[in-house]
């Protein structure tokens, strides 16, 4: 009997203390795993795919592509274009890296190295028939053409590295419009660096380095209304720029130096703006053959080896506001009709033997072109007193600053005792605006003509003696609105008591500032990077249920833009937990209680 009732109560104590420390042991397991669900592991990056003797091609079937392939993600939308990135193709000749045809999505390769399509026509990269695409950062290298675009309108082709190809580094064909060709480095390519040809119209060519080429750096042919600024084109085997059969191009603050033929050749073309460029070191500085009606104004030509300039057979051109020094010609006219000034200013030309004995600024005596015509400068810009141009300092605006819709302020400085009259122009334009003061803000409605992009203001200053001094600023027009893509946490996740992270990307080249709310708190909290955890205080204080997180991103123009995405904080019930100390107690009065009781029944046994 006795050893039956100990036996029973022994159990029964360790029953119990089992069944507290189950409880207490239970409980941090809950938390544990609780935790662990609110802590996600990181969002997988985008990897990095190598191919050899693989090609992609896409044939307006990107969503079929994308679904089969995680080397391309995205929706195709503005907001969510499809990418590709990160990808290297060596072709081996099997057709073009990536081959992109009849496409109207909005889609980004990025960060590609494209080799060895070395067949005919094709390329690293190759758009035929697409639109809204971007093309950024890649290598394109020993293919037959480093990008081809065909019938392509409305593309981007930025910051990539096109060179060693068989043909032309860059190249666009076939009545292709409004591309954007930007900060490339095109080099070392068996043909010309970029190329514009067959119709394509109102592209824009602007602050690429075209060098080494064993053709022309960057041609125009048979199109009209393109534009070619801000690009260092130099040693290329031909020309540096050249025009031919095209019309209405602007071609301005270009850097076209150490050229084999020209700096600038404009060959059958007219009613072309060569301005504010530099053509030094070459076998010719600026070069006009069978072209008429151009304008050439404010060039700095110099040390070229024939002529700084030379008109043959071009009819009907005007010179003026351009600077020749040191070449072994300074300028040849076998044309008719052409004009070398504009009826009250002409060229400074470090030859002319007149004399200014008004000290106006303006020699008194014409300065006499060489050639059939026996043309003349009548107005020959004569340096004044210091012999110096006016300096100018640009204050504001800051080089690549950005500014939205509304046209920025300008502050500048001059040094100059004698000076006549201050000017500044847009993107090598033909209009001019006058000022009168050295602060102000720039013509609203010429701001609001520009394109977005690279805005290129150039000062202009003079003297009392003719002298003109310029200084430019390259600043950025950007009316595009940041675009927020939330990746985490996902629409109707739920989370409890501990902060989520969060990871977003955003599209946007000038970003300024990222913050976010919570469930529309009047709070906002900046964030430095696009992953991170929530402010853990902040979530704290939310209530149970529903919550708008948005997010938020501003660029340096001033346009904002926003993402919500909404989430579920659930608060778990609390689960009565008794502390350890109370079980110690419990568990001591039982042990007692059990000892009294085996007493008493000891008592009892021992009366019997």
């Amino acid at each position: 009997m006795k050893s039956n009732i100990k036996k029973v109560l022994f159990t029964l104590v360790i029953l119990l203390l089992f069944s507290s420390m189950y409880k207490v042991f239970s409980n941090e397991e809950i938390n544990h795993i609780e935790f662990n669900e609110e802590n996600p592991n990181q969002i997988e990056q985008s990897g990095f795919w190598n191919f050899i003797g693989t090609t992609i091609s896409i044939d307006n079937n990107w969503t079929a592509v994308r679904d089969a392939h995680n080397w391309c993600t995205g929706e195709g939308t503005e907001n969510e274009p499809y990418v590709i990135e990160n990808v290297t193709i060596y072709s081996q000749a099997s057709g073009s890296c990536i081959d992109i045809q009849n496409s109207n999505d909005y889609f980004i390769i990025q960060n590609c190295s494209l080799y060895n399509s070395n067949s005919t026509y094709d390329a690293g990269i190759t758009l035929n028939n697409v639109t809204n695409g971007k093309l950024i950062n890649n290598y394109c290298y020993s293919n037959y053409y480093g990008i081809y675009l065909y019938e392509s309108d409305n593309n981007t082709v930025s910051e990539n590295t096109a060179s060693y190809n068989n043909y032309d580094g860059i190249s666009l064909w076939s009545s292709s419009y409004n591309n954007i060709f930007s900060g490339n480095v095109v080099s070392y390519n068996n043909y010309s660096g970029i190329t514009l040809t067959s119709n394509s119209d109102n592209n824009t060519v602007s602050g690429n380095t075209v060098s080494y080429n064993n053709d022309n750096g960057i041609c125009s042919y048979s199109s009209i209304n393109n534009t070619v600024s801000g690009n260092t084109v130099s040693y290329n085997n031909q020309s540096g720029i050249e025009l031919l059969n095209s019309n209405t191009v602007m071609v301005f603050d270009n850097t076209a130096n150490h050229n084999n033929y020209s700096g600038i050749h404009v060959s059958y073309s007219n009613n072309n703006a060569v301005s504010e460029n530099t053509a030094n070191y070459n076998n010719y500085g600026i070069d006009l053959s069978r072209s008429d009606n151009n304008a050439v104004s404010g060039n700095t030509v110099g040390n070229n080896n024939e002529n700084g300039m030379y008109l043959d057979t071009s009819d009907d051109n005007t010179i003026f506001l351009n600077n020749f020094t040191n070449n072994e010609q300074n300028a040849k006219d076998d044309g008719a009709n052409n004009m070398w000034d504009n009826g009250s200013i002409g060229n400074y030309w470090d030859d002319y033997q007149g004399v200014d004995a008004n000290y106006d600024g303006i020699g008194d005596t014409p300065y006499l072109i060489s050639g059939s015509p026996g043309s003349q400068d009548n107005f020959p810009i004569w340096a004044d007193f210091d012999g110096i141009a006016p300096v100018i300092t640009i204050i504001f605006p800051l080089t690549d600053s950005a500014f939205g819709l509304v046209a920025p302020n300008y502050n500048i400085s001059i040094d100059e005792l004698n000076l006549d009259t201050i000017w500044y122009a847009f993107d090598g334009g033909g209009t001019n605006y006058t000022i009168t003061g050295l602060t102000g803000t720039f013509n609203q409605t010429a701001w609001e003509a520009l394109s977005e992009g690279s805005v290129t203001i150039r000062f202009y200053a003079n003297n009392t003696g003719g002298n003109i001094g310029s200084a430019a600023v390259t600043i950025k027009k950007d009316i595009n609105f940041p675009v927020i893509t939330i990746i985490f946490p996902l629409t109707d996740s739920a989370f409890g008591l501990v902060a989520p992270n969060y990871n977003i990307s955003i599209d946007e080249l000038n970003l300024d500032t990222i913050w976010y709310t919570l469930d529309g708190g009047g709070t906002n909290y900046t964030i430095t990077g696009l992953t991170g955890t929530f402010n853990q205080t902040a979530w704290e204080a939310l209530s149970e249920g529903s919550v708008t997180i948005r997010f938020y991103a501003n660029d340096t123009a001033g346009n904002i833009a926003f993402k919500d995405v909404e989430v579920i904080v659930e608060i778990p019930e609390d689960q009565p937990i008794i502390p350890f100390g109370n079980y110690f107690f419990l568990f001591t009065i039982i042990t007692i209680l059990s000892l009294t009781i085996l007493e008493k029944q000891k008592k009892k046994c021992h009366l019997r």
